[in-house]
């Protein structure tokens, strides 16, 4: 087994590099080993030996190729993993984004209907404080002629009534002058009366 710091990776396929070398020795030892020719005298070994050599061999390659399988899917799993991570990240924040618009344009929409709303208001205040001010004014000015005609007709009145009386006064001091005149006319006549008859 190979320590990190062999392991090569030229072809960036996941496969140390090294490992295939070192398979391609085995392989090479094998056929030196196992695949002489065939001679009369050989008995290092028997047929038994030569196949549990030969299995276990085979599971060692096996064994080499899962570990290389493995870290294989280890490093797809990564890269897997980033490419999830990095995309729900995106999203999440073009979903904050999107969001974040979406408030300030609803914020916008509000201001500028609560300010459409008392721009009107203050319009329509300003239209009734007009009307009310120019019913004012009329009013003032119908209170005014009707003053007006109120005291002239109460002038007039009055005049009348001063000449009613006027003449009325002048009317009585005539009627007790006649009156006064008459008494005077009698006592008058009575004194002459009384004159004579001395």
């Amino acid at each position: 087994m190979a320590s990190p710091s062999d392991f090569r990776d030229i072809d960036k396929d996941g496969v140390d590099d090294n490992e295939g070398e070192r398979i391609q020795k085995g392989y090479d030892n094998y056929r030196d080993a196992f695949f002489q020719p065939v001679d009369r005298d050989y008995d290092r070994m028997t047929g038994l030996q030569t196949g549990i050599i030969a299995d276990q061999v085979g599971k060692d390659m096996d064994m080499d190729r899962s570990e290389q399988q493995a870290e294989f899917q280890s490093g797809l799993y990564k890269d897997n993993a980033k490419f999830g991570a990095d995309l729900d990240l995106r999203n999440q924040r073009e979903g904050r984004a999107d969001e974040f618009g979406y408030g300030m344009r609803s914020l916008d929409k509000q201001f500028e209907l609560t300010d459409a709303f008392q721009n009107n208001e203050f319009g329509r205040n300003i239209g009734t404080m007009q009307a009310t001010g120019e019913q004012t004014r009329k009013n003032f000015r119908a209170q005014g002629v009707e003053d007006r005609l109120s005291r002239i007709t109460q002038g007039e009145q009055d005049r009348l009534g001063t000449a009613a009386v006027g003449d009325q006064t002048r009317k009585n001091y005539e009627f007790e002058d006649n009156i006064n005149a008459r008494g005077e006319a009698r006592d008058k006549s009575r004194a002459r009366g009384l004159a004579r008859s001395f």
